[in-house]
Parts: structure tokens; sequence; C-alpha cells
């Protein structure tokens, strides 16, 4: 019997030949304008279907996504205490103690969302890494299911199979309304975005929220963390109220450029004006955090239960620096030699990295390159195991509706610790960020037979 995606996906392709909008690249060209993915004329959608996955599958997902970040959560305590050493963590404890710096209330560490990225085989979901900071991609997702739903095949295929489009949009606001309550008692809250004026970019992966938000009625604009006029009763811009504020400005840069984001961090401080992502939620993502929860030695306080957790669903994670420690098969290893020695099965990543920035995938650099990379990037990055990327045959929609090979990306979003919907990235490339060139797709939930 054939496999519930595999029945899936034969079922969309024969919609879709009898589809005409599908057959039409000037009407699938147009529908990606409305729902606002093609920017600057570089389509955020490239493939014409959905990522499918079982209802039983996904609810192991969400569960696995909620043991995770209790992991998390826990090595993050752990170490902040003390009770976990830190020697080979890149002074995890002292960067953990100036994020707390930037607000020390209890409740800054308390993140509104979270963004585990992973890769996903029909198998087994393998967390790469976990994003606390200012986790992005929600409103692209949703953009996809609004294109995909203008199809008339989408529409015929969900009449047919049933399923549910997994969409994000409706937990942001959620938390945005939620906390805006407790904080300011207001149930329509004016909303900035705090993004730095020499980093114009980040506000076009931030528009599709933005539009969300409009939509619903909440005031929205955009604003240098310089600009918020900060008292002890309000936060304004230019003379409006605003009740919340959205951070497209990361930890690092506050902390480097603490003078400039004063008004933002007095802000985060108050007691009447919410700032999401609390500024104290960056460690929890941190990749150091990644290499304590992969190292048997420093996970002895956690259950046996999660330590098969770790063990089956996150890759052995080093801080690169030179240390005798356990390699991914148990063994003792001088780290820098061995990582040297094997680079067709690592990946080196800055652990202040985002958007794919700086990675260096192994099995595709020669070996004086290798080489270079690790000497230079010598305590400022961590090393880890390749995980092969599951990837999947798409219809691409620039080249005729023509299936293309594309790696899969699975990032379940979590709202205060509970899971939600997942992000789905594609690419032809196995770094699936979309500042790096990658792609979208929405994630439908096909029911249990």
């Amino acid at each position: 019997m054939a496999h519930p995606i595999d029945q899936a996906i034969s079922s969309w392709n024969k919609l879709l030949a009898d589809d005409p909008i599908a057959q039409s690249h000037d009407a699938l060209t147009h529908e990606l304008q409305k729902a606002g993915l093609l920017p600057d004329d570089r389509a955020l959608c490239k493939v014409l279907r959905p990522r499918f996955v079982t209802a039983s599958r996904h609810r192991e997902e969400q569960l696995l996504a909620r043991g995770l970040v209790s992991i998390h959560e826990k090595m993050l305590a752990g170490i902040e205490s003390g009770d976990i050493p830190d020697t080979n963590l890149g002074g995890l404890r002292e960067w953990i103690r100036r994020v707390r710096a930037l607000d020390p209330r209890p409740e800054s560490s308390k993140a509104a969302w979270l963004r585990l990225d992973a890769s996903l085989a029909r198998t087994q979901l393998h967390a790469l890494e976990l994003n606390g900071d200012a986790p992005s991609g929600e409103g692209h997702n949703d953009a996809v299911i609004a294109f995909l739903m203008a199809i008339p095949a989408t529409e015929r295929f969900l009449q047919q199979n049933g399923g549910t489009f997994l969409e994000l949009l409706p937990g942001f606001e959620r938390q945005i309304v939620k906390r805006a309550r407790e904080i300011t008692g207001v149930e329509n809250p004016s909303v900035a975005w705090a993004c730095w004026n020499d980093t114009p970019d980040r506000r076009k992966l931030v528009a599709a929220l933005t539009s969300h938000l409009t939509s619903r009625g909440f005031p929205v604009v955009y604003a240098d963390p310089s600009e918020f006029e900060v008292n002890d009763s309000a936060t304004r811009l230019n003379g409006t109220r605003i009740h919340v504020i959205l951070r497209a400005c990361l930890t690092p840069e506050l902390l480097e450029r603490q003078e400039a984001a004063s008004a933002l961090i007095q802000a985060a401080r108050s007691n009447h004006t919410v700032v999401l992502n609390p500024l104290g939620t960056e460690p929890l993502g941190h990749k150091a955090l990644f290499a304590a929860i992969s190292d048997p030695a420093l996970t002895r306080q956690l259950s046996s239960s999660e330590r098969k957790l770790i063990a089956r669903h996150i890759p052995w994670t080093r801080l690169l620096v030179e240390q005798n420690t356990a390699s991914p098969q148990g063994k003792e290893i001088d780290l820098l030699p061995w990582v040297i020695e094997n680079r067709s099965h690592l990946v080196v990543k800055p652990m202040d990295g985002h958007s794919g920035e700086g990675v260096v995938l192994g099995w595709h650099t020669e070996p004086d390159r290798w080489e270079e990379t690790v000497q230079t990037n010598l305590g400022r990055s961590v090393v880890q195991s390749r995980v092969r990327l599951h990837s999947e045959r798409y219809p691409v929609i620039d080249d005729g509706l023509a299936e293309h090979e594309f790696y899969e990306d699975t990032d379940p979003f979590l709202f205060e610790g509970e899971p939600a919907g997942v992000l789905t990235r594609l690419s032809a490339s196995e770094i699936t960020n979309v500042s790096a060139g990658g792609g979208v797709a929405a994630t439908l939930v096909l029911p249990d037979s």
C-alpha cells in the first residue's frame, strides 16, 4: 500500500494538471504578487505544492519540539547557576550575564515565540538549532497558504482528501494581544517594529506580519531603536503612544550598540510597554548551548528519557576550541586535528550567526580551505555533525511545473513553549535560509486514515 504522503502527492499533481490557473504562469505570477511573495521580483515561494505531513507524525513533531525546548531551558538554567561548567562553551555563562543585564527582570527570559530549525525525514526529526531571539518566517508561511488557496486545485484537494494548513500569524497575534492586555490593559495595542535604519532589508522579512496586524486593525509603524521616547508612564514615537515593540534587531546588536538602543532597552525594562521577544531570550538559542546539550559529560542532571531524546534528535556539537572530548561515536579525541581530518561529516557555524551567514559545509570545502576555516573560527564557532537533509520533488512554478528536487527544512514554532504551526523552507542547496536564497512552502497536515 502506498504511503499516505505519496498518495497525497499523486492526487495533488492530478488536480494541478486540470487547473487553468496552475497551468498559467502569468496567472500564478499574479497570485504570487497579490500574496506579497514577489518582493524585488524574487519569488519567496518557488513551488506549487505544500509539504504534506500526516497527523500522527505532526503530533510526534509537536511533542518532540516541546521536549527539546524543555531540555534547553533546564540546561540553560544549570549553566547560569554554575551547576553545569561552561569551561568549553565559550564563556556562555558570561554571555548570559551580559544579556540578562539588558533587562534583569525574570519575565525577560520568557519567550513569546521560539522556532526550532530542523530537518524532518519521514522517520526522524533532527534539530539543528533553536532560535530564541527574533524568529521570523511566520508571515511568509501564511502568505503561501493564501497563494495556494487562490488556486482551485487546492480547494478540490481539500474536499477529496481533507487536511489542514498550519497557519502561524494567528498565534503571533494572540501573543501580542495577550501580553499587551496583561501589561497595558489595552485590547487594540499600537505596535512599532524596532529595526535599525541601516538594516532596511529586515523590514521586508516582517512585512507580512505587519500587513496582517494592519488588516486586523492594529496601528503599526517602524522605528530605529534610538527614536523611541520613554518616560515613567509611556513609550512614544513622534508623540504617539506605543504599547508593543516588536524586534527586528538582534540581541548581539543591542549589546554592541547599547547607547543607540538605550530607549528601546528602557522601554523593555518598564512596566508600561511590551517588547517582543523580551530581551533576555537569546541565550536559549545560543549555539554553544547545543554543544552543552549534546555532550553527555554535561547532561547528567537530565532524566534518562531526556538523554535518549538528545541522542536521537540532537546532532553532536562542540565549541571549536582546543579540547579533548568525545567524538560522535563516543571515543576520546583531540578535537581540532579530528575536525580537520573529518571535514566530510562536519559543518562549522558562527556562535552568533544568523540567516545562514558564515556557515561552512565541510563536504563542499577543499581541505586547505577547511583547515583555514577551523583555525580562523577558534572560539567563535561551533562544529556540528552533518545531518543529511531530507529532500522531496516539487513542481516548480518558473519551469512549467516540472518537478525538481529540494532540500526540506522543518521549523516548528512554539508560543510560550507550546508547539503551534510549522515553517517549511525549501532550497536547492543545503543552506535553506530564505535570506540565503531558499524559499517557503506551506505545510498541510493530512488526516490519519
